[in-house]
Order: structure tokens, then C-alpha cells, then sequence
């Protein structure tokens, strides 16, 4: 299985990046490949709030617990993440 992702970032982030034309045409240039490819494309760009970063693209440790959860379940299933 494949399973394309945008990563998520911070506020200040998303903010100077919602005002670059390139970073909405390239969302749409992943999910149109995604489509073309028939893979799943999971945007999580906006996803997570600013007490899951250490930095402006850097998860801290709850960040990257929580996200890797959410990714392998969304991308895969719950049989990938969940223990017995």
C-alpha cells in the first residue's frame, strides 16, 4: 500500500504559506496524482494546533505520537497501530 502525505506545520506556517499561490497548487498537483495513481492522499498540512510543534515544521513528542497514530490509521488501518 502507498499512501501519499502533506505533514502538518504550524499556524505561522500555514499562515505565510496560504498567502504562496505554489503551496495550493502543489496540494493540488499530489492529490490529482494520487487520483491518477490510485493511491490515498492524506493532506494533514492544517490538521494539528501550535501545542504539537516545537517549531514551525518540527512535531514535539506528543505531536509526533499523536500524528504517527492518526497517519498509520488513516493511511492503513487500525491493524498498524493498535496494540493488543
Amino acid at each position: 500500500n502507498l499512501c501519499f502525505v502533506s505533514f502538518p506545520v504550524n499556524s505561522l506556517y500555514v499562515l505565510k504559506a496560504n498567502k504562496n499561490k505554489s503551496f495550493n497548487k502543489a496540494f493540488i498537483t499530489f492529490r490529482n496524482i494520487a487520483n491518477q495513481k490510485k493511491v490515498k492522499y492524506k493532506n494533514y498540512f492544517e490538521y494539528f494546533s501550535d501545542k504539537y510543534f516545537n517549531d514551525a515544521d518540527h512535531m514535539n513528542d506528543l505531536g509526533a505520537v499523536e500524528f504517527t497514530k492518526l497517519l498509520l490509521h488513516d493511511c492503513f488501518g487500525e491493524k498498524f497501530w493498535k496494540l493488543p
